[in-house]
C-alpha cells in the first residue's frame, strides 16, 4: 500500500488521504478516505446539507469518516450520494462509502466498517472513524503563561480520551492483527494533537511548550498504525497540517487533531 497525496483542512475541521491497496493479482485500487466533522450536522452552515454534499463530492472522497453527524444524517447522505452507510453507527462517528459496506461493528464513539473496493480478491479494508471526548482540551493549557509539557499533560489527562482510546484499540485488535491481509483505518477527530507534531523542534507553534506525549497519538502508533500526513510530510514545523480551527482563525490555537491512521 503506498500513500502518494493527502490532502488536509479542506472545511470545518477535516483531513483526506489517497491510498493504493494491493491484492492478490497485479492491480491496484485506488481510493480516497476522508475524515470530516461537519458540526453540528452541519446545522451551524447556511443551507448546510447542499453546502455539505458538494464539498464531499468535490474532494473526490470514496469513504468518508463522519464526526458529529447522526444516524439519521448519514442515512440521508448516503441516500444522497448513491452509496452506503456503516448500519451499527449509533452516534456522533458514522461512516459512508462509495464502495459495497460487507459488515459493520461499533462501540461506544467508534464505528468500524468492512468494505469491498473491488471483487478481485485482497481488495477488502477496514475502516474505523471514532470521535473522543471533547472535554479539558490540552492545547489551551499549552497558552497559559508558565505552562509546561507537565501541566499540559496533566489538564489532556483529565479527559476520556487516554481510557476511550485504550478501549477503541482492543476493540480493533483482531482487525489490526489482521491487517496484513485486509488493511486497517483509523480515522476520527481525537480532540488532541499529536505527539509526532508536538516536538522540540516545534514548539515554537505551541507556546514553546515540547515535547508532549498526547496518550492518544501515542497509543495508536504503539498499536502498529502509522500517521499518514506524517508520513507523507514529517517535519511538524514546516507541514503544520491545522485541522482545526478552518473557521476561527483569530484568538484560537491552531492545532492538527483529525487523524488518518493506517495499517497493512
Amino acid at each position: 500500500m503506498q500513500i502518494p497525496r493527502i490532502r488536509q483542512g479542506f472545511l470545518l475541521s477535516l483531513a483526506s488521504a489517497v491510498f493504493l491497496v494491493a491484492g492478490a493479482c497485479a492491480d491496484e485500487v485506488r481510493f480516497t478516505l476522508m475524515s470530516y466533522n461537519v458540526w453540528k450536522g452541519w446545522s451551524e452552515v447556511d443551507d448546510g446539507f447542499r453546502k455539505g454534499i458538494h464539498s464531499i463530492k468535490a474532494s473526490g472522497a470514496d469513504v468518508v469518516g463522519l464526526q458529529e453527524a447522526s444516524p439519521e444524517l448519514a442515512a440521508r447522505i448516503a441516500d444522497d450520494l448513491g452509496w452506503f452507510r456503516a448500519e451499527k453507527g449509533g452516534g456522533s462517528p458514522q461512516i459512508v462509502s462509495r464502495f459495497p459496506i460487507l459488515e459493520s461493528m461499533a462501540m461506544e464513539r467508534l464505528v468500524g466498517a468492512r468494505i469491498r473496493l473491488s471483487e478481485a480478491p485482497g481488495r477488502e479494508i477496514i475502516v474505523f472513524n471514532c470521535h473522543l471526548d471533547y472535554r479539558f482540551y490540552g492545547p489551551y493549557t499549552a497558552m497559559k503563561p508558565g505552562a509546561t509539557a507537565d501541566s499540559v499533560l496533566h489538564e489532556e489527562l483529565r479527559s476520556e480520551r487516554a481510557a476511550q482510546m485504550k478501549a477503541m484499540l482492543g476493540f480493533m485488535k483482531s482487525r489490526l492483527d489482521a491487517a496484513d491481509t485486509r488493511p486497517v483505518f483509523l480515522s476520527g477527530d481525537f480532540n488532541a494533537p499529536s505527539h509526532l507534531d508536538w516536538t522540540a523542534g516545534a514548539s515554537s507553534l505551541h507556546g514553546n511548550v515540547g515535547p508532549v506525549a498526547w496518550p492518544p497519538s501515542v497509543q495508536v502508533i504503539a498499536a502498529g498504525m502509522a500517521d499518514s500526513f506524517r508520513t507523507v510530510h514529517p517535519d511538524p514545523a514546516a507541514d503544520p497540517g491545522f485541522t482545526w480551527s478552518a473557521i476561527h482563525k483569530q484568538g484560537e490555537k491552531q492545532d492538527r487533531i483529525d487523524f488518518i491512521y493506517h495499517r497493512g
